[in-house]
């Protein structure tokens, strides 16, 4: 789906006269938001000497580039780009002696006066993985529908097979981004919405978005809670069906929760997604703040003895995640100074995340993240509390895969 947005525009930089660009244009598609116009020759060349080396243009494009009169198949829509910012910019000569500039925005809305009632979301999601882990009964191979409170969120197959249409039978914001960050943790993956259309009682609101973080071919597939049954019962035929996103999406408890625990859990889901973005040192500073949050913080405390006390109130062994004496740290042969000017040896994961702080990282460190388990200990864990968070408090392990379990 590619929309076009013709529109006039102008550069208008304060102390320099204005330039104006020929065939301008706005156009969206697959996540990218493109906006484009050519330059004379010597407009461009007065443009270039305003930003040598590009320094100050990526300021300037929130506030001197100016869209006017824009619409889409000669019907004029309202345009705003605010919170937009300049992502990439690039410049092309044409042979007939003009430059064309163009630029990559991080977002566009747009509205137009209301012609029907519209609802849908376009997600950075492959529908063909979604297809059969949303629900458990089989439905029809284009189209899945699930429900909770009485609201109906219906996933279409699209063209584009790495993307899917949500159409919410009732638009809420609050309930799509409730939905939306259960599709997080769920399949692991950020639930970007490229392309989101609501209808009020006199217009239609439009926003494209480019996502901060996308992987190609996404598998959708959480890692960890492949092992866990989070319905807590091992019956052959209930288990597939507890185990869906319908009804890890239902049986949650996140409406129960407190605003504050609400926010810490969006920023925790957030975070356990980025992990994958990053190699296991980032990894391990990152989940280590999930469980800071969580299990950690007392202060005046020794860090592994707290968070000892805390996981296990929460029937997690820390031993299982990484033990206090742990003689794979201790061959690195690691020093943290005090403020006494003592120095301690670091020999275990909560004094190698200290070290990692104040100390950085080096070439053994990264090398004994890579090939030890404690990342993957850590994600574990992680995904126990989030999970408990979530409200489920009785998941297990299944047969076969105890092994991989930090519970105590």
């Amino acid at each position: 789906m590619a929309i076009t947005i013709d529109t006039d525009i102008s550069w208008n930089k304060s102390g320099h006269a204005p330039i104006y660009m020929q065939q301008g244009k706005i156009v969206i598609s697959k996540g990218q938001i493109i906006a484009s116009g050519c330059m004379t020759k010597e407009d461009a060349d007065r443009f270039s000497l305003v930003y040598r080396a590009a320094i100050g243009l990526h300021a300037d494009m929130s506030t001197c580039i100016k869209y006017r009169k824009p619409r889409i198949a000669e019907k004029t829509i309202e345009l705003y780009k605010d919170d937009a910012h300049l992502l990439h910019w690039r410049s092309r000569p044409l042979k007939d002696g003009k430059t064309e500039m163009s630029w990559q925005l991080s977002q566009l809305r747009y509205s137009f006066p209301k012609s029907s009632d519209e609802h849908f979301f376009l997600l950075d999601l492959p529908f063909h993985h979604l297809r059969h882990k949303l629900k458990f009964d089989g439905e029809s191979d284009k189209e899945v529908t699930i429900s909770r409170n009485g609201l109906e969120f219906k996933f279409v197959q699209v063209e584009d097979e790495k993307l899917t249409l949500l159409l919410p039978n009732n638009y809420s914001k609050e309930s799509d981004d409730d939905l939306l960050l259960h599709l997080s943790f769920y399949f692991n993956s950020f639930s970007n919405v490229l392309f989101q259309v609501t209808t009020d009682s006199v217009k239609t609101g439009v926003i494209a978005k480019a996502p901060l973080f996308r992987i190609e071919n996404d598998t959708l597939s959480h890692p960890e809670l492949c092992f866990i049954n989070i319905a807590g019962k091992e019956e052959k035929e209930t288990i597939l069906k507890r185990n869906c996103f319908e009804y890890f999406f239902k049986e949650s408890l996140w409406n129960t929760l407190s605003e504050e625990k609400k926010k810490d859990l969006r920023n925790a889901v957030h975070t356990f997604t980025r992990c994958k973005f990053a190699d296991e040192t980032t990894q391990f500073l990152m989940l280590y703040s999930i469980l800071d949050r969580y299990v950690g913080n007392t202060h005046g405390k020794d860090p592994y003895d707290s968070m000892k006390e805390k996981l296990s109130e929460r029937g997690i062994s820390i031993e299982k995640i990484g033990a206090k004496i742990d003689v794979d740290i201790q061959k690195l042969k690691l020093k943290l100074l005090r403020s006494n000017d003592k120095q301690i040896g670091v020999s275990h994961f909560c004094n190698l995340r200290n070290y990692l702080m104040h100390f950085m990282s080096n070439y053994q460190i990264d090398e004994y993240l890579q090939k030890s388990e404690l990342v993957s200990k850590m994600r574990f864990a992680v995904t126990s509390i989030l999970l408990q968070e979530f409200g489920f408090k009785h998941f297990s392990y299944y047969k076969g895969w105890e092994h991989l379990s930090v519970m105590k």
